[in-house]
């Protein structure tokens, strides 16, 4: 399913008349995410990702004088995304429960500094009584591990930040 702006916008309309901080809504291939900016703000921001994710930010005032489609407007580059983005990001491809290690005695596959290489496997969810060993696709370094083990993954959610190699290793 698509997001299109009406829909959108009829979302912001809903949250202002019921009087709503914020509105997650998330089906198989889009998100949407409405939060209320502060009262001085007076503009509503969206950014789409190229995975067809669309998030949408802050909300309009509730006056009827500029139309709310006036006020959409795409998020501005922050130093926030240059950051984010310079670490390969292993996301949850299922929803389940997030294992380090093969076992509960085991030591875990990867630890923080580790090195990998692409096809390592990196931890195990387990989705509906199935373990699902998660691979990583990049040679690099594990930089961050972003999901305490035993805790339950969402789709989409990132699971480790990963510095990929950059010449030969």
């Amino acid at each position: 399913m698509k997001f299109r702006k009406k829909i959108v916008l009829e979302l912001i309309e809903l949250m202002d008349k019921h009087q709503l901080v914020e509105l997650s809504i998330r089906n198989w291939f889009t998100s949407v995410e409405i939060k209320r900016g502060h009262s001085h703000s007076r503009q509503a921001t969206a950014a789409v990702d190229s995975d067809k994710t669309a998030a949408w930010t802050g909300l309009p005032p509730a006056q009827a004088d500029p139309p709310p489609a006036a006020l959409l407007t795409p998020e501005p580059e922050s130093a926030d995304k240059t950051e984010s983005e310079k670490y390969f990001q292993v996301q949850a491809p299922l929803v389940g429960t997030f294992y380090r290690a093969p076992a509960p005695d085991a030591e875990p596959f990867v630890e923080i500094g580790d090195s990998v290489k692409a096809g390592d496997i990196l931890c195990i969810i387990e989705a509906m009584k199935n373990m699902n060993e998660i691979q990583t696709d990049i040679d690099g370094i594990i930089r961050e591990i972003c999901v305490e083990n035993s805790a339950l993954v969402e789709f989409g959610q990132t699971m480790f930040k990963i510095e990929e190699n950059a010449g030969d290793s």
